[in-house]
């Protein structure tokens, strides 16, 4: 069985995401542009925390947080922004390799910026 203090550890893992999201989007400044990263970042945390005891939740997680992010960030000022910020388009940007094992993709290339 599993104590008390292990799930609770687990549960601040995977909700420090989740705030540190909120406490960006809650800062000074412009934000917008940043938030489809972020959002990525996330859920990519969220992902490596959850990918051994969690894998089933983690589908159900998912799809919560993309709709989420395809229901209130498919603005298109918000899609503009992100698509003319030319730090998304920069070789070593895309070529890092992000959480959750997958690489960033240019904003024209992302079906969501796209769509709006």
């Amino acid at each position: 069985m599993i104590s008390f203090g292990t799930r609770l550890n687990e549960i601040v893992r995977i909700t420090k995401s989740i705030y540190m999201l909120l406490k960006f989007c809650d800062g000074k400044g412009p934000r917008k542009v940043e938030i489809y990263e972020i959002m990525d970042k996330m859920l990519g945390e969220i992902k490596d925390i959850m990918a051994t005891k969690y894998k089933h939740e983690f589908c159900s997680m998912e799809q919560i947080v993309v709709k989420m992010i395809i229901t209130l960030m498919t603005i298109p000022l918000h899609c503009l922004g992100f698509a003319l910020t030319p730090r998304f388009y920069d070789y070593i940007y895309l070529e890092t390799l992000a959480h959750g094992g997958f690489t960033y993709r240019a904003p024209n290339l992302n079906k969501e910026v796209v769509m709006s």
